[in-house]
């Protein structure tokens, strides 16, 4: 056995230089995904940055000072009180937590947590080995007694740090949220060849993709035989100078607009053949049909020329456009610091206008009569942005 111990304590050590480079290494080179599933989890979640640069930092060191002889005993020391506190994390968050996220690197991350916690205890049992080869003029009960303390303050320190985080995150109201991992179940993955794919509508069979650099083409996914289908456009005037054309799919219709071209298409998915819906000097960022006579529009004002919302009504032989002037909120001059997200919810028969550059939003009602203002969680109430004013052509332009 003394033989044989030096090379089993120099085999343990490498096994643990090799374990903790690599798993630092993983860490670092993922480190935003690292921090953020430290801060889901149950036990970590309000300590999640200081533990993140922590973790890291004690595995590079320690596996420095595994390296030389001297520090040899001190490193195997710190190597068994951070598998213990590992494997304490593990055993809380399989026994008393609701769910179990994942914050390891590398190929550990593909180990399940019952796999997980047999790994984590070999290597204590390799620590534990280790010491007692480095100490051998060490007695029995000293040996037990130091080894037990290490194990007994690495379990303490979990448990605490647990209560503790438990206790901040209740008691302080801290932002925190955890999210439960797997409440939504992937069933089928679709590789699109391009990332000019937007979509363009829903309903319950199928998702429907337009294309920025095929304007005039849908792709049709089928949700429950995961088929795929391309679809043609046909439109009736095609000789006009379009430059930014959309689709909106609204089964059993579908439109086609561009805004820079004041015309609207319509057709039924049945043929995908579309016909002028209007052709008025109403230009448009944005449209949203709510159905097949009503779109409500993004636009320009003709007095203040700045962005509002706008109603068309179709009706036979005749177009009503309202403008909604008062509705969107003007913080600079009204053009880019308005500009925002319109959305129609058919199930709740609601419009949605989500402003880009402030944390506001506001609920509509069918009419575009404004139910409701409200907040989003982001912090900026004032739009932030770089205004150029050209005297020249009396036009403003965005900066930064």
């Amino acid at each position: 056995m003394r033989k044989i111990a030096p090379f089993l304590r120099t085999l343990i050590c490498y096994l643990y230089i090799s374990l903790f480079v690599y798993a630092a290494v993983s860490k670092l080179i993922d480190f935003e995904t690292f921090q953020t599933q430290l801060g889901q989890s149950p036990l970590l979640a309000s300590y999640a940055i200081p533990i993140s640069y922590g973790v890291i930092i004690l595995e590079l060191l320690t596996a420095v000072l595994l390296m030389f002889e001297r520090t040899r005993k001190l490193a195997l020391q710190i190597s068994l009180f951070l598998m213990t506190i590992f494997t304490t994390y593990i055993i809380i968050i399989l026994n008393f937590t609701d769910f179990t996220p994942c914050s390891c690197g590398g190929v550990l991350e593909k180990l399940g947590w019952t796999e997980h916690l047999i790994f984590n205890l070999v290597f204590v049992g390799f620590a534990l080995c280790a010491l007692r080869l480095v100490a051998t003029s060490e007695n029995w009960k000293n040996y037990g007694l130091n080894q037990l303390g290490i194990l007994v303050i690495g379990i303490a320190s979990v448990s605490i740090l647990y209560a503790l985080s438990e206790k901040k995150s209740q008691t302080n109201n801290a932002f925190t949220r955890k999210y439960i991992p797997h409440a939504l179940q992937k069933i089928k993955q679709i590789t699109l060849p391009s990332n000019d794919y937007y979509i363009a509508g829903i309903d319950s069979c199928a998702i429907y993709l337009g294309n920025y650099n095929a304007p005039l083409y849908v792709k049709e996914i089928d949700f429950n035989l995961f088929t795929e289908k391309t679809h043609q456009i046909i439109i009736d005037q095609y000789n006009l100078p379009y430059k930014r054309v959309r689709i909106v799919v609204q089964p059993p219709y579908f439109f086609v607009g561009d805004g820079t071209v004041p015309i609207l298409f319509r057709g039924k998915i049945t043929n995908w053949k579309a016909s002028t819906l209007f052709k008025e000097k109403i230009y448009f960022n944005q449209f949203v049909p709510k159905d097949s006579a009503t779109i409500a529009v993004v636009t320009a004002s003709t007095k203040t020329n700045t962005t509002i919302l706008g109603e068309i009504k179709l009706k036979p032989n005749q177009l009503m456009f309202t403008p909604k002037e008062d509705i969107l909120v003007k913080q600079i001059n009204g053009t880019f610091d308005t500009d925002g997200l319109l959305q129609w919810n058919n199930q709740a028969h609601l419009y949605t206008y989500l402003y880009y550059y402030r944390n506001q939003y506001i609920v509509l009602d069918q009419n575009l009569q404004p139910i409701v203002h409200n907040k989003t969680i982001d912090t900026i109430s004032k739009a932030q942005i770089d205004l150029a004013y050209f005297e020249k052509s009396k036009e403003y332009k965005l900066g930064s």
